[in-house]
């Protein structure tokens, strides 16, 4: 084995980490890789904690604009809905009104 690589052995989860765990796993800014370092623990085993705990992270949100005129915001289920458009469907004109513009003039944006 590896000198570098850090050997984790299982230990129960504390109180104070379930908390802790939910705290960071609240801002979608904080990464697994980054919570696991924190708490000390594989990432792997952060993941299996959160699943555990029933644990995830907030939906991103999204505003949509067809022109200057406001549509709609929700997550891209929420869009989909109000919208009748599909999911994969925003999914694409999300990554398109980064790159080109669109033929309908739909735009949508990250809140």
């Amino acid at each position: 084995m590896s000198e570098d690589k850090k050997v984790f052995t299982k230990r129960p989860w504390t109180d104070e980490e379930d908390d802790l765990l939910g705290e960071l796993i609240s801002d979608k800014k904080n990464k697994v890789k980054a919570i696991a370092k924190t708490l000390d623990r594989t990432e792997s085993a952060v993941r299996s904690r959160m699943r555990t705990l029933g644990l995830s992270r907030p939906k991103t949100k999204y505003v949509v604009f067809k022109g200057k005129q406001f549509i709609t915001k929700g997550t891209k289920d929420e869009i989909a809905v109000a919208t009748g458009y599909t999911v994969d469907s925003i999914t694409q004109y999300i990554h398109r009104t980064k790159t080109e513009p669109d033929k309908h003039n739909v735009h949508i944006h990250k809140v």
